[in-house]
């Protein structure tokens, strides 16, 4: 049996994570499975899709415990977001902006379980956090962030990246990306921005690997098709 004492680390919760669990989770994708100890009360109160099956009587008791076929990294980096939030506050919160609590190797993990569990709200916030992290290395997201995004089917995760081509062109794609099932999804993306309006068509597809494809059309991507001013 298997608890993430991590929870309980640096600057946590008051509650105990050990303290009297009434809820058990198995996790684990092979034949043998963890267990992860949570409480139903906190569980509820913080994530609508816990506070969804745990008013089922089946999950009453910690007898019947909660099935995951995932990895017991990330549901563990998502019960420990759960109990301790994201980000961390500097020493004057006015002066100070509030930085990343986990590196992206772990703000990934929870964005692929929360999507998983169709959690939108931790799926908003992790997507916040990816978000700063590329920004904050100034270079083109690595293939985990472009894979995990693909993955979701996140409109709102797809827009960003959608912007982020249109902003970095060409580089920003790894010759590894291109290999990708997922770059195909994205292509139709893209099209699909220029394509909404039936009206006045683009006068030709846009291929995300050809740059003289894209460059032509950035105008009519922030502008909108037709010069209405409103995005496609």
């Amino acid at each position: 049996m298997q608890t993430p004492t991590v929870l309980v680390k640096g600057r946590g919760p008051s509650i105990d994570f050990l303290s009297s669990p009434t809820v058990a989770i198995q996790v684990g994708t092979g034949p043998v499975k963890d267990e992860l100890h949570a409480h139903q009360a906190l569980l509820r109160a913080r994530c609508r899709f816990f506070r969804r099956i745990l008013n089922e009587d089946s999950y009453a008791h910690t007898t019947t415990p909660i099935l995951f076929g995932q990895s017991t990294y990330a549901v563990k980096k998502y019960l420990e977001i759960l109990y301790k939030g994201l980000y961390k506050s500097g020493n004057n919160e006015r002066t100070r902006p509030a930085r990343p609590l986990y590196d992206l190797e772990h703000t990934l993990a929870v964005f692929r379980f929360a999507c998983h569990i169709e959690d939108a709200e931790q799926l908003n916030r992790t997507l916040v956090t990816i978000i700063a992290h590329v920004e904050k290395d100034g270079t083109c997201p690595p293939l985990s962030v472009i894979s995990a995004i693909m993955d979701s089917k996140s409109v709102k995760a797809r827009e960003w990246l959608l912007d982020l081509f249109v902003e970095k062109g060409r580089s920003t794609w790894s010759a590894s990306f291109r290999e990708q099932s997922y770059a195909l999804d994205l292509h139709e993306d893209i099209n699909g921005k220029f394509c909404s309006r039936r009206d006045n068509p683009p006068t030709k597809a846009v291929d995300p690997f050809d740059a003289s494809s894209y460059m032509l059309d950035v105008e009519a991507y922030t502008k909108g098709v037709g010069g209405d001013g409103n995005k496609c």
